[in-house]
């Protein structure tokens, strides 16, 4: 039973269950700016979760890290307050905003990356990683830089995402993953033997898939500039060229 709430957010509680005081919101880490939270900027959030991971709860306002977030525990989930909660790195940030490096199962959605400080930096970089999530996120001013950039990964998602102002994604060695509904960008450019992914409702520039060894990926419903296939057994309907 909870006994009380000790302060304005409640991700801290009490209970009588002889566990003392634990998280029972859905944050396990608070990041804000104003205090409020158990941390003010998003790596030392991320760096209180332990080694089996957790949420982190972004609070509106406008962040400035020096040097790339690094997500470096599995079933980690960075969560914003929408578009009220925006990454804006400075310019001493030259390769990428978000680094998700060999870490498996975890999710960022709900904020903005926004590199009008650096855009030759990437947005996210997934690089040996799993059944990752990237949903409902504004990534945009990187116009020398894909907003999302990936190298190997597996069952992952990208969904209803906003690329506008971005070179779009850049995908490698991506197998059975989704990119559903995402808008802007320049390219969704597919490459170095990915198989088996599902393209379907996006609003982009060009779609790529850039040669041979990519096998038996789904294209359907998109509207796009142009559509450059290479691939073998691409299976592509209902798709519109502007």
């Amino acid at each position: 039973m909870v006994k009380s709430i000790r302060n304005i957010f409640p991700h801290g509680r009490q209970t009588d269950q002889g566990v003392g005081d634990i998280r029972i919101g859905q944050a396990t880490v608070v990041v804000a700016l104003d205090g409020s939270g158990d941390a003010e900027n998003i790596q030392e959030g991320i760096d209180l979760l332990e080694s089996t991971g957790g949420v982190v709860y972004i609070k509106e306002g406008t962040y400035q890290p020096k040097a790339t977030i690094l997500i470096n525990n599995s079933n980690t989930m960075l969560i914003g307050a929408g578009n009220a909660t925006i990454i804006k790195p400075t310019a001493a940030l030259t390769s990428k905003t978000i680094d998700v490096n060999a870490v498996d199962e975890c999710t960022i959605q709900d904020l903005q990356i926004d590199n009008t400080n650096t855009t030759s930096a990437t947005g996210i970089n997934i690089v040996n990683a799993d059944n990752i999530l990237i949903t409902n996120c504004i990534i945009k001013n990187m116009s020398n830089a894909p907003a999302i950039d990936v190298d190997k990964t597996t069952d992952s998602r990208f969904i209803a995402n906003d690329f506008s102002g971005s070179e779009g994604l850049n995908i490698a060695t991506a197998n059975k993953c989704t990119f559903i509904g995402n808008l802007g960008g320049t390219a969704i450019n597919i490459s170095a033997n990915s198989d088996r992914n599902i393209i379907v409702g996006n609003y982009l520039g060009e779609l790529i898939i850039d040669g041979a060894t990519e096998n038996q990926n789904i294209i359907i419903g998109n509207l796009y500039e142009s559509l450059s296939d290479s691939g073998t057994d691409t299976q592509i309907g209902h798709n519109i060229d502007y």
